[in-house]
């Protein structure tokens, strides 16, 4: 058995119904959701053996309780609801992100069964001149990238802050939180899962206040953790900004399998950029690097929303590039790319053949 199975029990079609779709598009293939408004279809299922676990209103519980070790949650009114055998309690009218959390939270963990076979990629993105473009370039990637598998966007930039058009997570907690449950041996997929917010379809961490909370046991910002971090929460994908201080982090750089390096326009940061460029073929990376340029935001009017530039010119030209650099042609299974393993370098972004699709006049 693959997938971990759900079931959604509610008098209320349209809303179990809705209920259903979003978790099945929030876990992803990582579960198999069944939603019922019939109290035989449900017990005939149980009967199958067809589930692992159950959230449903007070009327099916009693039927709930002849299957012994079957996870299962009252689907609730109000959250101050208790039941006679002492399930957990989920609120009804709440949004569908805060009851699947409360699923993870309360047990469900069984949800975010992972397959180990799955192949992951790291993106690394490089770039001397820090702040929002870099850090939209990366969102539009990973948002993107989400279409073809699982994706989750990080920053390390030791002064980054996320827009505040973003919904934070609901539950307290940074990416050195998450580092902190890695080192005690802890990090698994619920623990990722209520961590993280989310911007259509993928997920980012809330930066870490302090980066030196990322550095522990005599090293500097761990490759594992990020390993560990994209295997336990079953990422296909994982965007890193890598922000400054690169010499550092390059155990993490060796981890990435293609390089973003934006070449600005600007004649003094095109300067920069070019010190950056030696200095990663110097350190052995120069197979792995993909030159491309920031994208236009505004249309020459400067930045506005995230979402407007994210569904307009920026956008666009941003899924251009991944277009070019074959992803997004393969669908859930991976982008349809040519990589045999994970985390491996993808040895195809030269920096004297491979072009991005937006910015780069050399």
């Amino acid at each position: 058995m693959d997938r971990w199975r759900l079931g959604l029990w509610d008098r209320d079609a349209g809303y179990v119904r809705s209920l259903g779709r979003y978790i099945r598009e929030r876990a992803g293939e990582r579960l198999e959701v069944r939603v019922f408004t019939s109290e035989d279809a449900l017990r005939m299922c149980l009967d199958e053996g067809g589930l692992e676990g159950v959230l449903a209103g007070d009327a099916v519980l009693s039927v709930c309780r002849e299957y012994p070790g079957l996870w299962t949650a009252l689907l609730a009114e109000r959250e101050e609801e208790v039941s006679e055998e002492a399930f957990p309690v989920i609120g009804k009218y709440q949004s569908a992100e805060q009851i699947w959390r409360r699923i993870l939270e309360t047990g469900g963990a069984g949800a975010l069964r992972v397959k180990k076979e799955t192949e992951r990629e790291i993106l690394g993105l490089c770039s001397p001149s820090q702040g929002a473009r870099l850090l939209a370039l990366g969102l539009f990637m990973s948002r993107i990238l989400a279409e073809a598998g699982r994706s989750l966007f990080l920053t390390l930039d030791a002064f980054a802050r996320m827009p505040e058009e973003l919904s934070a997570p609901e539950a307290e907690g940074e990416l050195s939180e998450l580092y902190y449950y890695y080192c005690q041996g802890k990090l698994d997929g619920p623990r990722i899962q209520t961590a993280l917010g989310r911007w259509g379809r993928t997920d980012w961490a809330v930066p870490a206040e302090r980066p030196e909370d990322l550095c522990g046991r005599d090293r500097s910002y761990e490759p594992e953790f990020f390993l560990e971090l994209a295997e336990a929460g079953d990422y296909r994908y994982l965007v890193l900004e890598l922000g400054g201080g690169l010499p550092e982090k390059e155990a993490v750089l060796s981890q990435c399998g293609r390089l973003l390096v934006p070449v600005p326009r600007e004649p003094w940061e095109r300067q920069r950029t070019e010190a950056l460029l030696g200095w990663l073929e110097g350190r052995g990376f120069g197979e792995r690097i993909v030159r491309c340029g920031f994208p236009v935001f505004g249309e020459g009017a400067g930045f506005c929303s995230l979402e407007r530039e994210y569904a307009g010119a920026a956008g666009a030209q941003v899924r251009k590039l991944l277009e070019e650099q074959g992803y997004l042609t393969g669908g859930e299974d991976g982008g349809g790319r040519d990589q045999k393993t994970a985390f491996v370098p993808a040895g195809s972004g030269r920096r004297d053949g491979r072009r991005a699709a937006f910015g780069d006049d050399r």
